[in-house]
């Protein structure tokens, strides 16, 4: 059993003092340590607020070698301790992975009358599990929920996740189901973290009921909730439940983070599913996720995870286009038959058309237009709704204009200039 380095003769008890106080930010770990040797040598000492907030901003700075020298030197000197400053070397031991000494500053805690709190006792079980002392930890709390004080949920949570780490789902969710008999009602980070350990350890289905008695409680989901489920339902190879999850999401209102994506695209990459990975990147376009649209096409070269398709392209150049980067737009269009053989289609022409004629110089979208129908490609609805309003109403018959509506594709769709409005709601390829 290690020593623990301090005396309980030199551990005073002041009840007193406030559980929170005034933060105090120093420039370096030894202007907190000059700071707190002046305060020492003061007639009269400062209150042990003051050295409270002194020791929390050396926690702050995770001086915690610092912290226990602090501790050490108030009480040789005398400076009572309370609820505050023991809340602090519980965290401190723990974070070093000496739970024991843990142990021991808590019960000298109680000794001098020093009651426990829902946060001492978490940071002890966190301490415990961090550690792989998961029994021990489950231990404690039964011992301590027979002498009558009733942990809260979240310490509870604590001891859910640190089974769950360990393989002991079960166990894990039979102490979830036990939690309302404790007189404890279970939140959404208890469920979240039972849900979790049950997709890690491939019981999705068990999981999915998991999340439905969590609905049926009144217990509101969030992305965490959702981010374990999409995960489980793709590593079992149920990619297109996950993707239903995911539009439940949007109909909830949960916004997806980078990890819902990043499991997603993930998942597509290894199937080498390029259309799903295309459903994806169209809807993060359309939803205004550039910067995660961006980083699912660049991965793709990066990465080299997945063959991109022409689908793949128009997306992409269609959502630079919306964002108003036509010239990026353009030179992706010029790039994708060069780099991926991903030979311009119908829709590669008008998504750039439109691009040119809405947000850059139209003439400039002439030339694509004389080269579109070229290679026997004609415009669509909203091309054509676009050209005629840019278009003065007394050059309808535009050289260019009349190849359009003269060419195969526009006449087999009866595409003209009454009609164009009513075809234009109908939106691009």
């Amino acid at each position: 059993m290690t020593q623990f380095p301090y005396s309980s003769a030199g551990m005073t008890c002041n009840s007193t003092t406030p559980m929170t106080s005034n933060s105090v930010t120093f420039g370096s770990v030894d202007d907190a340590l000059d700071s707190f040797n002046r305060m020492l040598q003061m007639n009269p000492r400062p209150s042990g607020v003051k050295f409270g907030q002194l020791v929390s901003s050396l926690v702050r700075m995770k001086a915690f070698q610092a912290v226990f020298y602090a501790s050490k030197r108030m009480e040789l000197a005398g400076v009572p301790h309370d609820r505050y400053t023991v809340s602090i070397l519980l965290r401190c031991f723990c974070k070093l992975g000496r739970v024991d000494f843990g142990y021991s500053v808590l019960s000298k805690a109680l000794k001098l009358g020093i009651q426990f709190n829902d946060v001492m006792l978490g940071t002890l079980i966190d301490g415990l599990c961090k550690v792989g002392e998961v029994v021990e930890a489950a231990r404690l709390v039964h011992k301590i929920r027979i002498l009558g004080y009733q942990p809260d949920v979240f310490t509870y949570s604590i001891i859910i996740d640190g089974l769950c780490k360990i393989r002991q789902t079960n166990a894990g969710l039979e102490l979830l189901e036990n939690l309302k008999e404790f007189g404890c009602q279970p939140n959404v980070v208890s469920y979240n973290t039972i849900i979790d350990g049950l997709c890690k350890s491939g019981l999705v289905s068990k999981a999915l009921d998991v999340f439905s008695e969590m609905e049926d409680r009144k217990t509101q989901p969030n992305v965490i909730t959702y981010n374990s489920l999409i995960y489980g339902l793709c590593t079992s190879s149920s990619r297109n439940k996950a993707m239903m999850l995911l539009n439940e999401m949007a109909d909830r209102k949960i916004m997806p983070d980078t990890f819902t994506y990043s499991i997603l695209v993930d998942s597509f990459c290894k199937e080498g599913n390029v259309v799903g990975y295309n459903i994806l990147m169209d809807g993060l376009w359309k939803a205004g996720r550039e910067k995660e649209a961006r980083e699912m096409f660049s991965r793709l070269s990066r990465e080299n995870c997945l063959q991109p398709d022409t689908r793949t392209y128009n997306i992409t150049i269609n959502g630079l286009c919306r964002q108003r980067f036509v010239d990026e737009a353009y030179e992706l269009f010029r790039k994708m038959e060069a780099e991926d053989s991903c030979v311009p289609d119908n829709c590669s022409y008008n998504v750039i058309i439109h691009g040119f004629l809405r947000h850059k110089d139209p003439l400039e979208a002439m030339d694509l237009i004389l080269e579109m129908v070229s290679k026997g490609f004609s415009a669509d609805a909203t091309t054509m709704s676009v050209l005629l309003e840019m278009l003065p109403k007394n050059q309808l018959d535009h050289p260019i204009l009349q190849k359009l509506l003269n060419s195969p594709d526009t006449k087999s769709h009866k595409i003209g200039s009454s009609g164009l409005s009513a075809a234009a709601t109908q939106g691009t390829c």
